[in-house]
Formats: structure tokens, C-alpha cells, sequence
């Protein structure tokens, strides 16, 4: 169901919805509110809900463009950012939960920030007010997508849940397939960033929901790291299993060829994993990684100290990629 014109709309608010008739009201007022002057639509894609938040919704009375699209049975979250997207119609796209975490003023903030800069895609970095345990999962959370993905390093909020970007730009990168992961945004910033698009960042207040509970789960913490893996094609595993085949050829090689065993260890590294790693970073990693192997092998013992070297091996590897 639609209202309104269609031409000539600047920001379309995509909104997946599953019960939501206790927020979806006050969300609707305040991007109504916020949006006062610029040429807007909100999307709302529902996924079966069983409550009245479809009636609630076309009880609200909104200046913009309003879709409702209502899915036939429930099938998640993912695809109701895909559907959002293609029946979306602005020349902006933004993703818009419920619940009223990231403000509705948000996004006018960040329309006008766009035109100033001419950025394709604005990105909310969180001032965090949310319980303490989600603060420390999203800091965890933020600092492994920067030390894994370097397009995203010097965003502040590389795990953010909220941006307005360029349709073409999303439809680009393809995001409708990467809306089944955890964190899509992270996944569609990491590849617009590779493509050269131009991101920047304001800074946002992100505070409990208002009603409901959240749909956060523990076990989206182990999808998430699989998810990282992914985006960096799988880097780490690789990386272990290539460095310990190669460790161990030169502890075979080491007697006749002595410190040319090396060099072997780090050719046989570097080869099958080159289009992943970068010949400076690998030494760099392998000299600090034996340094400090050296220095904490008498203190805690040669096993814990080799644990030890190689973690930092891996992580400086990754972080120098």
C-alpha cells in the first residue's frame, strides 16, 4: 500500500518491523518531524507481525511517501532489507529499526552532511548509552572490524547499525547479499570503501529501546566472527595453517641450511597467500613475533612463550595487511 507522489524523493527510509505497535508510532512522528523539508518516504517492510503495528502504522499520519509492504509468513530480518531496497525510491537509502535505539533525527543530521561533503554514504558512529554488557560487546565488536578489515580502519564506528547511502552505491556492492549477515553494514561499508565511494561519519546517541525486548542473542557473537572471516576471506585460519606447515618445514630444513630456513619459512607464507598479505607486513610480523619469543621464553617457558609470539604473529599480520 502507498500514499503520496513518488518523484523527486531524496531519503527512503527502510524500516523492518515485527511487532512493533508500541514504537512504530512515535517513530513515524519523529522522522515526520525530522524530516520537515526534505522530499522523504519510509518503507515499511513487516515481517507477518502479529500485533496491530500495521494498523497503528496506517493510522499515523505522515507529510512523506508512505509504503507498506507486509511479507505473507515470517522469514526475518535479511530479506526485509532486500525487499526494502529494491521497492525503495529516493536517491538516499537509509536502514531504520523500530525500536528507537538510533534517533529518527539521525538521519536529517546525516542528509545534511552528505550534501556538505559530498559523501556517498554517511555512516552514525555511536555515542553509546545502552547497558554496559552491550557497550562491551559492540566495543569488542568494533575493534575486531578495524584490526581485520583495513578499509574500515579509520572509521570510529565501523559496526554501526545505521547509514544513509546512495542507492546506486548499495546496489552496486550487491547488498541484498550480505543482508542475511549480523552486521550488513558493516559488510556493505567495507565494500562501497573498496570501490571507492566516500564515507564519512556523525556522531550519534544510541540508547536503550523504548518498549519490547531486544532480539539480541549471544550466539550472533560466534556469526559475526564468521562473518568477519568472510569479509577478509578467511585471512586467519589460512594464515594459521600455512604458518605451521611452513614452521614446520624449516625446522626440517634448519640443520643443513641453517638461517636460510627463514627465508624458506617466510617464502612459503608469503607464495600461496599474497593476494592476502603484504611482503612488509609478514616480516615485520615474523621479526617482532621472534623477539618477543625470545625475551619470554625464559620467563614463562617455551611453549606458552611460542602461543604467545604467534598470536601477536597473527594479529600483526592481519592488522598490517
Amino acid at each position: 500500500m502507498a500514499s503520496g507522489a513518488v518523484g523527486g524523493i531524496e531519503v527512503s527510509v527502510v524500516v523492518p518491523t515485527y511487532n512493533e505497535e508500541r514504537n512504530i508510532g512515535t517513530l513515524l512522528r519523529a522522522l515526520d518531524e525530522a524530516l520537515h523539508g526534505i522530499p522523504y518516504e519510509v518503507v515499511i517492510v513487516d515481517d507477518a507481525s502479529q500485533d496491530k503495528t500495521i494498523e497503528v502504522v496506517n493510522a499515523t499520519p505522515i507529510s512523506g511517501h508512505l509504503v507498506v509492504y507486509k511479507k505473507p509468513k515470517r522469514t526475518g530480518k535479511p530479506e526485509s532489507l532486500a525487499i526494502g531496497l529494491k521497492i525503495a525510491n529516493g536517491r538516499y537509502i537509509s536502514f531504520l529499526d523500530a525500536d528507537l535505539e538510533y534517533p529518527p533525527k539521525a538521519i536529517a543530521q546525516m542528509y545534511h552532511k552528505a550534501l556538505e561533503t559530498g559523501a556517498d554514504i554517511i555512516a552514525a558512529a555511536r555515542i553509546d548509552k545502552r547497558p554496559l554488557h552491550r557497550r562491551v560487546i559492540s566495543w569488542g565488536a568494533k575493534l575486531l572490524a578495524k584490526l581485520m578489515i583495513r578499509e574500515l580502519r579509520r572509521l570510529r564506528d565501523p559496526t554501526t547499525e545505521l547509514i544513509l547511502a546512495k542507492k546506486e552505491a548499495l546496489v552496486k556492492v550487491g547488498f541484498e547479499k550480505y543482508a542475511k549477515y549480523i552486521k550488513p553494514i558493516t559488510a556493505a561499508l567495507r565494500h562501497t570503501a573498496k570501490l571507492g565511494y566516500k564515507i564519512a561519519e556523525v556522531q550519534v546517541e544510541v540508547t536503550p529501546r523504548q518498549h519490547g525486548t531486544s532480539s539480541f542473542k549471544t550466539k550472533w557473537i560466534t556469526a559475526y566472527l564468521r562473518e568477519l572471516m568472510d569479509l577478509t576471506d578467511w585471512l586467519i585460519p589460512k594464515y594459521i595453517a600455512v604458518a605451521l606447515a611452513a614452521a614446520l618445514i624449516a625446522h626440517i630444513l634448519n640443520p643443513a641450511i641453517g638461517i636460510a630456513s627463514l627465508a624458506v619459512s617466510l617464502a612459503i607464507r608469503y607464495i600461496p597467500l599474497r593476494r592476502l598479505i603484504n611482503p612488509l607486513g609478514l616480516v615485520t610480523a615474523e621479526a617482532a613475533s621472534t623477539a618477543l619469543k625470545i625475551v619470554t621464553a625464559s620467563l614463562v617457558g617455551i611453549f606458552p612463550a611460542w602461543l604467545i609470539a604467534s598470536a601477536l604473529e597473527v594479529a600483526l599480520v592481519t592488522w598490517l595487511r
